[in-house]
C-alpha cells in the first residue's frame, strides 16, 4: 500500500497515539508513577497499612478525597484558621495547624503568618520557625493525613453527633462565609453535588473530633502546683541592688604577659567552646571557637544623596494626595474636646494642617523608588551569566560561581556617573551572625518577603548554602547560592538601600592554631573613620593573651575589691569611689568637670551602678528563648548571654536569706566568673511575692501555662512525619503488594 494514503487512512489513530505519547511525556517521572500506583490500588486492595494493621485501600483514599473536598464547600479550611482559644482569644494552633496540614499550599502561608509569628512571641510559644516550616514538609498527599488522624480519633473513642456538628455550623457559618447561613449553604451543596446532608454532616463532625482529639493530647501534661509557685516567684518577684563592679579589664593592661607555653595550654582547653558558653568545666566562659561566618560584597545608596536627583513635590502634588486619601486625615473624636464621653463625630484635618507632612511622604516615596531603580539596574548590570541559571546554579562549586557572576565594581562606576551621586562598594571582612546583627547599618536592614514580612539582612545571607545556623520557613525567599546578588534591603531608620551578596561562607569550627586572624570590617560608606582600623582585625592571639592576662589578676582584683570595701568604710561610698577612680583609672584622664559628679565620667572605670525591679529568669524562659530562636544564626549567642545574665542574678538572689528580705552584711564583695569581675554591693532588696498575691494570681497562672504548653505542642502534634510515625503508617511493598509488611516499619511515599 502507498505510505501516503495509508497516512491518509489512518491519521486519526496516529494523532491519538502522538496525543498519548505527549501527555506520557509531560507527566513523565514521579507524577506518572503515581498515576500508575494509585490505579494500582484502586477497589479493595490495600495501599498501606497503619495503627495495629489496618488496611488503607484505594476505595478509602477515594472516600477520604471526597471528604476533604465536602469540608472545603463548607469553608473549613478558613473557620480552622480563624478558631480563637475562648480565654485568650488568640488562635488556637491546634485549629490552625490542622487547616494547614488538610488544606493549606505554601503559597498561602505568608497571608497570615506575621500574625502567628506575633502571636508567638507575644505569648511565649515554645515553637520556632523551623518547626512551623515542618508543617508543610510533607511526604504523601492531605487525604492520606487526613484519614489517619480521623482514624486515629475514632480509635481513641473520640466522636461527634450529626447534631452537634449542625449546630457548630450553623454558629460559624455566617462568620466564615459572607452573607450565608447554614440553610443556604447545605442546600447549595445538596443541590449542586448531590451530597446528602447527613453526609455534610457526617463529614463535619469527624472534623471536629479529630480537633478535639489534638486538643485533648496536646493538653495531656498537667501543671503541678510546684510549677506555678516556682513560675510566680520568677516571674513577680524583683529585686533592687546598688554595686561597684571591679573588672578585670581594668587591671588587665598592667598585668605580666603570659608565657607561649601558657597561652598555648589555655588555648587546647578551651577551643571546642563558644564564646560566653558558661559550664562546671569553663566557669568563666571562655571561648574561641569561630560561629559561622561570610563575607559580603555590597552595592549601597544613601538616601539623603537620591534627594538631589528627585524632583520634590509640588503643592498640587499634596493637594492630590490629601483629596485621594482623605480618610487617613480623618479620625472620629468627641464632640466636645473637654468631655471624653461626649458622642463621637468624624473630624477631618484641613489641607493647610497636614501639607508639610503629606509632601514629607511624597519626598520620601520618591527617593525609595529611585533608589530601587537604582539598585535593581545594578542588580542587572552586575548579574553575569550567574543571573540566568535559575535553579541550575545550585549546582555549581564556588569557584564556577565566581567565575560566573557579573562585576559590582563596574557596576557600581557605570551607576554613579550615569545617575550622578555617589554609590558605595566594597566587601566586608568575615562576620559573625551577632557582627552583622549588632552593627549599627547591617542590623537594621531588612528584606521584603512575602506578603509584605520582613526578614532580617543575617536571617537571609546566613541562609547561604553551604551553612546551617539560620531558617527562613514559609515566609522570604528561596535559600540563596554563593554570588547570587539579594535586596534591595531596606533601612528601617530610612538611611541606605544595598544589594549585597555573599562571597565566602565558613562553617562553624574550632582554630587550627593560635595564630588564626581574619577581618571583620564592616560596611564602609565614606564616613570619617571614628574606629580604630586595628579593632577591625580579630587576632586569635590577641585574645589568648587578654584572657591569660584577665584571669592572672583575679586574685589582686579579689584584694581591690576588700580595698574599696575598707574605703567605703572611712569615705563613704562616692568618697572610695573617687578615690578608686584616681589610683586605678586611666593614667591620661582629664581633670574631672567641677559641676558634674565624678560617676558620670565616661572615662572612670568604676561607678556606682543600679539595677533596679529586676525579676528572675527561670528555665522555663529559657527553654522559651531557646525554641523561638531556632533557625536565628545569632540565636545561640544571644541565649548564652540570656543564660549568663541569668545567673547573675540568681547569683544577687542566693545572698538573701529565705527569711528576710535584704542582705544586711553590706558592703559584700560578691566574685561572679562569667564576668570574670568582682562586685562590691552597696545594697540588695528583693520585693517578695506575698501570700495573698500568689493566692490571686495561682488560677491565672496555671491557666497561662496550660495555655503555653498546649498551644506549643500543637506543632509537634501536627507535623506531618510525626503523624505518619505515631499512626505506624506503612506502604505496601511494590513487589508484594497483598502482602503485609512488618509491622514496625514505618515509612511515607514520595
Amino acid at each position: 500500500m502507498n505510505l501516503v494514503k495509508w497516512l491518509r487512512k489512518n491519521n486519526k489513530k496516529l494523532m491519538a497515539i502522538v496525543v498519548v505519547v505527549l501527555m506520557v511525556g509531560f507527566v513523565g517521572g514521579s507524577a506518572l508513577r503515581m498515576l500508575l500506583e494509585r490505579g494500582r490500588f484502586r477497589g479493595a486492595k490495600p495501599f498501606a497499612y497503619c495503627l495495629d494493621g489496618e488496611k488503607i485501600t484505594g476505595n478509602d483514599l477515594m472516600a477520604a478525597r471526597r471528604e476533604l473536598e465536602i469540608l472545603k464547600l463548607l469553608s473549613a479550611d478558613v473557620l480552622l484558621q480563624n478558631i480563637q482559644d475562648r480565654q485568650s482569644r488568640t488562635i488556637d494552633l491546634r485549629a490552625f495547624f490542622l487547616g494547614e496540614v488538610l488544606f493549606s499550599d505554601r503559597s498561602r502561608a505568608p497571608a497570615y503568618m506575621n500574625r502567628l509569628t506575633r502571636q508567638i512571641t507575644q505569648n511565649g510559644y515554645r515553637i520556632s520557625l523551623k518547626q512551623i516550616d515542618e508543617i508543610y514538609n510533607r511526604t504523601v498527599t492531605s487525604d492520606i493525613y487526613w484519614l489517619l488522624l480521623s482514624r486515629e480519633a475514632a480509635y481513641a473513642g473520640i466522636s461527634i453527633s450529626n447534631e452537634e456538628a449542625g449546630n457548630y455550623l450553623a454558629i460559624v457559618i455566617p462568620q466564615v462565609v459572607p452573607n450565608a447561613t447554614y440553610s443556604k449553604l447545605v442546600s447549595s451543596i445538596v443541590n449542586r453535588q448531590a451530597i446528602p446532608e447527613g453526609r455534610i454532616l457526617t463529614t463535619f463532625a469527624k472534623l471536629l473530633a479529630v480537633l478535639q482529639y489534638a486538643r485533648i493530647m496536646c493538653s495531656a501534661e498537667q501543671v503541678t502546683q510546684a510549677q506555678i509557685r516556682h513560675t510566680v516567684s520568677f516571674e513577680r518577684e524583683t529585686i533592687d541592688a546598688e554595686y561597684v563592679r571591679l573588672d578585670s579589664d581594668v587591671f588587665a593592661d598592667d598585668a605580666c604577659e603570659p608565657t607561649v607555653e601558657q597561652v598555648n595550654t589555655h588555648f587546647e582547653r578551651f577551643k571546642s567552646y563558644y564564646p560566653g558558653a558558661v559550664s562546671d568545666e569553663n566557669p568563666y566562659g571562655f571561648g574561641y571557637k569561630l560561629a559561622e561566618r561570610l563575607r559580603l560584597e555590597y552595592i549601597a545608596v544613601k538616601m539623603d544623596d537620591v534627594q538631589q536627583i528627585v524632583e520634590p513635590p509640588t503643592p498640587e502634588d499634596a493637594e492630590l494626595y490629601y483629596a485621594a486619601n482623605i480618610e487617613q486625615y480623618t479620625q472620629r473624636v468627641p464632640s466636645d474636646p473637654n468631655d471624653p464621653n461626649s458622642p463621637v463625630v468624624e473630624k477631618t484635618s484641613s489641607f493647610a494642617e497636614v501639607a508639610d507632612t503629606i509632601k514629607t511622604v511624597l519626598l520620601e516615596a520618591r527617593k525609595n523608588r529611585k533608589v530601587t531603580e537604582i539598585l535593581e539596574e545594578a542588580e542587572r548590570l552586575a548579574g553575569g551569566s550567574l543571573a540566568e541559571m535559575g535553579a541550575d546554579r545550585s549546582q555549581l562549586d564556588a569557584n564556577q560561581l565566581s567565575r560566573l557572576a557579573g562585576d559590582y565594581g563596574e557596576a557600581t562606576r557605570l551607576l554613579s556617573d550615569s545617575y550622578g551621586i555617589k554609590l558605595y562598594h566594597g566587601q566586608t571582612g568575615l562576620l559573625s551572625a551577632l557582627d552583622v546583627q549588632q552593627d549599627e547599618y547591617m542590623g537594621q536592614l531588612y528584606l521584603r518577603g512575602l506578603a509584605d514580612s520582613f526578614v532580617g539582612l543575617a536571617q537571609v545571607v546566613f541562609a547561604v548554602k553551604g551553612l546551617q545556623g539560620s531558617e527562613l520557613g514559609p515566609l522570604a525567599i528561596e535559600r540563596p547560592v554563593l554570588y547570587e546578588s539579594l535586596g534591595p534591603f531596606r533601612d528601617a531608620l530610612g538611611r541606605i538601600m544595598l544589594i549585597a551578596r555573599v562571597t565566602q561562607a565558613l562553617p562553624a569550627t574550632a582554630p587550627e592554631s593560635i595564630e588564626e586572624a581574619f577581618s571583620t570590617k564592616k560596611l564602609e560608606l565614606g564616613e570619617p573613620q571614628a574606629r580604630d582600623d586595628e579593632k577591625d582585625v580579630y587576632s586569635l592571639r590577641e585574645a589568648l593573651v587578654e584572657d591569660c592576662k584577665k584571669l592572672s589578676v583575679m586574685g589582686m582584683l579579689a584584694e581591690k575589691a576588700r580595698e574599696l570595701k575598707v574605703a567605703v568604710a572611712q569615705l563613704g561610698w562616692e568618697g572610695a569611689v573617687e578615690k578608686f577612680n584616681s589610683l586605678y583609672g586611666p593614667a591620661d584622664a582629664d581633670e574631672p568637670d567641677s559641676n558634674s559628679p565624678a560617676s558620670t565620667r565616661q572615662d572612670e572605670p568604676f561607678k556606682l551602678e543600679t539595677l533596679s525591679g529586676r525579676p528572675r529568669i527561670s528555665n522555663e524562659r529559657l527553654v522559651t528563648m531557646a525554641v523561638q530562636t531556632g533557625g536565628n544564626p545569632a540565636g545561640p549567642a544571644l541565649l548564652e548571654g540570656l543564660r549568663t545574665q541569668a545567673m547573675f542574678i540568681e547569683r544577687l538572689y542566693s545572698l538573701v536569706p529565705q527569711d528576710a528580705n535584704t542582705l544586711d552584711t553590706v558592703p559584700y564583695v560578691m566574685e561572679f566568673k562569667p564576668h570574670i569581675s568582682y562586685y562590691c554591693l552597696k545594697s540588695l532588696r528583693i520585693a517578695r511575692v506575698s501570700r495573698g498575691e500568689y493566692e490571686r494570681l495561682k488560677p491565672l497562672q496555671a491557666y497561662y501555662a496550660d495555655h503555653v504548653q498546649s498551644q506549643s505542642m500543637a506543632v509537634v502534634y501536627l507535623k506531618p512525619a510525626n503523624i505518619l510515625e505515631r499512626n505506624n503508617f506503612t506502604p505496601v511493598v511494590r513487589d508484594r503488594q497483598e502482602q503485609q509488611p512488618d509491622a514496625n516499619e514505618t515509612g511515607g511515599t514520595s
